[in-house]
């Protein structure tokens, strides 16, 4: 799933890994892990980069998110939804060519005045989450995920969802794009 900071990838994915069964993993959270992870020698390197709006290093992020996902599957998941992953065109052939393919991309479409709106006044604390390093963010999102938005439409597997409106909507939205594509969760979520 890819949309701008704030176009409300995180709460979709969390819905969806509820609903489906699938392992939600955010490539913001699993680089702040890192960046958090003691002794990590990508840290540095991955908080200035986020700090610029960027992700880093194709091998070294990929790296790190296969890792991520290795331990899912180690956990018993069976399958992914990445949130916010791949955007660009060199992770996402790098991410096919060292991890596999992806079944289908969903874009959360929405105006960058509601995704600055959302992230500047949401308590979520992140360091990344400032007025400038969002702009920097929205711009690089613009810039950088078009061709891998082309290549998945080229490819008859691109939904494009409005995420200028409520969660509910949303996800009624995603569900459907989803059923059938991906087995529903037979047994109850957790409490």
């Amino acid at each position: 799933m890819l949309g701008g900071p704030g176009s409300g990838k995180g709460t979709q994915c969390q819905m969806l890994s509820q609903k489906f069964d699938l392992a939600h993993i955010s490539i913001g959270d699993v680089l702040r892990q890192e960046v958090n992870r003691p002794g990590s020698q990508y840290a540095d390197m991955i908080r200035e980069n986020m700090i610029a709006g960027r992700l880093g290093p194709t091998k070294i992020i990929v790296s790190i998110l296969r890792d991520h996902m290795l331990r899912s599957l180690a956990q018993g998941t069976h399958g992914f939804i990445l949130d916010g992953f791949p955007r660009d065109k060199e992770r996402y052939d790098y991410f096919v060519e060292s991890i596999g393919p992806i079944t289908l991309l969903i874009v959360l479409d929405c105006p960058e005045s509601t995704m600055i709106d959302r992230l500047t006044l949401s308590d979520r604390n992140r360091f990344d989450d400032n007025t400038d390093s969002i702009r920097k963010r929205i711009e690089t999102f613009q810039k950088t995920t078009c061709e891998v938005i082309d290549d998945f439409r080229g490819r008859n597997k691109l939904h494009t969802v409005n995420s200028d409106q409520e969660p509910g909507a949303v996800a009624l939205q995603v569900d459907a794009i989803l059923d059938g594509v991906v087995k529903k969760r037979t047994e109850p979520v957790p409490a």
